[in-house]
């Protein structure tokens, strides 16, 4: 079996070298201690939040459609990974037909989708897409406003209108004729109805805006027995805005039924409009038992709730039926906040600084339980960025840099969506500038390879003994890579975590399969107890969590 030793070198690339080092920095070391270490240059390395090098060029698709193209959302199919991106297609937001592109899981535009990729729908010169949903038959669902009103238009895999859903694939309501309505957020229920929340003003008033749900059959007909006669529509005082772009969260429990709703400026919110969460029962009625004062709805007013200044989306767990909220508690501070299932607030609010004012836009679950949230930095040429945190709300460092995942957007301000490919990867689209001509997608990694299990073959050795220390089923994760290197360290400044003051063990390192071994000679050692950790590497430069254990020289 070939037996080598390798060190990362100044660089940051892997090379074999002999087995030599220089001193390590253990506490209290006997003057005599020399182990064979390699000094580690930085392990400010990601577990996940890796740019997909097998997606695009490095990760990142800039594609030309239409004419002037500004992308909304992002979706991707349940069955075979394809990216749908959804927006407008045409000379403005007022002026406009919806446009629906697809792309194969490399990036490249599918040309099984309209002929060339894309497709667009307009039933009149002023139509747009804001949200995009792709059904489990792989028909997709494009939603937003034509001539003023919802509109739900689906395609069939081919790209070609439905025509069996509503009428002549589209399915249009209008709620009250003399004000403009439009859908922001589109979901599914389990059973194949679709959801519908957007806005639209009291009866013959253009000023305010307020909340409507709109529930269709999956063949595009109203579900009447929702609400009354297929809309949810309540009047809340504090859901109205005094004017400005409005934005929508929308979220179905698949185990309640319930939907919950969360409705905010995205940006700064005007003063006596706070952001709020509100739960419908799936009958289309207010879930009035939803946080205890019998309205059916919750206010980050700083009052009962803390005052957050936007919420952009909303995501429902489903193990406990919490509700994870994503917004800002400042311009420039991000918030993460999170209700029990009876609308009362789970711990505190959780804040990341933002060097930039930007504006969060999404926020999905992974299938572990961690958090991503999309956000975008309200500038030209501006950062698209996706943060995770752990399921306790924390920030998941290992994720990206600091726990942050970032792509500089080509298309300038805005930031369209995110999205979760059904193996984990995570798609983020840009941005909803007008005069740009370009789609930005970017495809990062969500997580690193794997260690199961890191061991030694004896606890402890006098000073001067060998010990093998083994990392035992070691898989890469991300789709198309494969494991490149299992490093060993020892914690050399003592501070429990693998870190840039720690030191890299050499020795001879031999791989059977998913096992790696690492044979050291402890001659210099001084004595004591050694914390060992164990790290993977994959060859889309992602890196394992790592594993420790504890090890004595006698």
């Amino acid at each position: 079996m070939r037996t080598f030793s390798w060190v990362r070198d100044r660089i940051g690339r892997w090379r074999q070298t002999p087995s030599v080092g220089r001193r390590g920095t253990k506490a209290r070391p006997e003057s005599r201690w020399r182990p064979r270490l390699e000094a580690l240059e930085d392990r400010s390395v990601p577990a996940g939040g890796v740019l997909d090098p097998t997606f695009g060029t490095g990760g990142v698709v800039s594609s030309s459609l239409g004419a002037t193209t500004s992308a909304n959302a992002v979706t991707t199919d349940p069955n075979d990974g394809k990216i749908v991106v959804a927006g407008y297609y045409g000379e403005s937001n007022l002026k406009g037909r919806f446009g629906v592109a697809r792309y194969n899981p490399d990036g490249s535009l599918d040309t099984s989708f309209g002929g060339g990729g894309e497709v667009t729908y307009a039933a009149n010169t002023a139509s747009g897409a804001l949200d995009v949903v792709v059904q489990p038959d792989g028909k997709v669902l494009a939603a937003g406003d034509s001539s003023g009103h919802f509109v739900v238009v689906r395609f069939n895999h081919d790209g070609s209108l439905d025509n069996t859903f509503g009428k002549r694939g589209a399915a249009t309501t209008t709620i009250f004729s003399k004000n403009f309505e439009r859908i922001y957020a589109l979901a599914l229920q389990p059973d194949g109805k679709i959801v519908a929340a957007g806005t639209t003003g009291p009866p013959n008033s253009t000023g305010s805006r307020e909340i409507v749900l709109v529930r269709y059959n999956p063949d595009g007909t109203l579900d009447t027995s929702f609400g009354q006669g297929g809309l949810a529509l309540d009047h809340i005082p504090t859901a109205t805005w005094a004017g400005g772009q409005q934005r929508l969260g929308l979220a179905i429990d698949s185990d309640t039924g319930q939907i919950v709703v969360e409705a905010a400026a995205p940006a700064l919110r005007p003063v006596g409009y706070p952001a709020m969460v509100i739960r419908y029962k799936g009958t289309g009625t207010l879930d009035q038992q939803f946080g205890g004062k019998g309205t059916g709805y919750v206010t980050f007013d700083g009052k009962g709730l803390p005052l957050l200044v936007s919420l952009a989306d909303v995501a429902i767990q489903p193990t406990d039926h919490r509700i994870v909220l994503a917004g800002r508690v400042t311009s420039q501070v991000q918030g993460l906040a999170r209700l029990n299932s009876n609308g009362t607030m789970d711990g505190s609010l959780t804040t990341t600084a933002n060097s930039e004012i930007g504006v969060i836009d999404t926020i999905k679950l992974q299938s572990d339980g961690r958090i991503l949230v999309g956000d975008v930095d309200a500038i030209p040429g501006s950062v698209l960025s996706v943060s995770r945190f752990n399921p306790d709300l924390s920030p998941d460092t290992s994720f990206g840099v600091g726990g942050v995942a970032t792509v500089t957007s080509l298309t300038g301000e805005g930031y369209a969506g995110m999205a979760l490919e059904p193996d984990g990867r995570i798609v983020v689209v840009g941005g909803p500038a007008l005069g740009y001509v370009r789609v930005d997608l970017a495809r990062f990694l969500a997580s690193g390879p794997q260690v199961d299990s890191f061991t030694a073959d004896s606890d402890s050795v006098p000073a001067g003994g060998v010990v093998t220390l083994t990392a035992a089923n070691v898989a890469a994760l991300n789709p198309d890579s494969t494991v490149t290197q299992v490093a060993f360290y020892v914690d050399s400044n003592g501070n429990g975590v693998l870190d840039a003051g720690d030191t890299q063990l050499t020795g001879t390192l031999t791989r059977s399969g998913s096992t790696w071994t690492l044979t050291v000679d402890t001659t210099g050692w001084a004595h004591g107890t050694y914390m060992l950790f164990a790290q993977a590497e994959d060859s889309s430069g992602a890196f394992s969590d790592p594993l420790t254990l504890n090890f004595q020289v006698l």
